[in-house]
């Protein structure tokens, strides 16, 4: 996208620019403002979001779209698992990993049942609405 202002297409996001760069479905941000990762003033890496396919992409522990809640369940369940109604999507399910310093994981499900398909995987803390 090149710099573009925070306020933008990916919604309000940390600092006065922001830059998105895409591949398929998968989108990367950078940012000059501080974050959890590097103090501001320096272009960085900050969140990314991964929805739909191609790419056919996985977290090292596994996890991919269109894998149930079960399955997220599987691989990252115990205490630093939360998943519960979307507030903004009734009817989805939001579900976040680590999510307390925001360098864990957090995405969306089609649903609030076991078998409901992850349908987004995202990191960092990203940009509000």
């Amino acid at each position: 996208s090149g710099w573009v202002d925070s306020f933008s297409v990916y919604g309000t996001c940390p600092g006065s620019v922001v830059r998105g760069v895409h591949w398929g479905s998968l989108t990367l941000l950078f940012t000059q403002a501080d974050t959890d990762f590097w103090s501001g003033g320096v272009p960085h890496f900050f969140a990314y979001y991964y929805t739909n396919t191609p790419p056919d992409l996985m977290t090292s522990e596994g996890l991919s779209l269109g894998m149930t809640l079960a399955d997220l369940e599987a691989i990252y369940g115990g205490s630093d698992l939360v998943t519960g109604e979307a507030d903004l999507v009734p009817g989805e399910t939001f579900w976040s990993y680590k999510q307390a310093s925001w360098t864990g994981l957090w995405g969306y499900a089609g649903g609030l049942d076991p078998t409901a398909p992850v349908s987004s995987i995202n990191g960092g803390r990203g940009c509000g609405e």
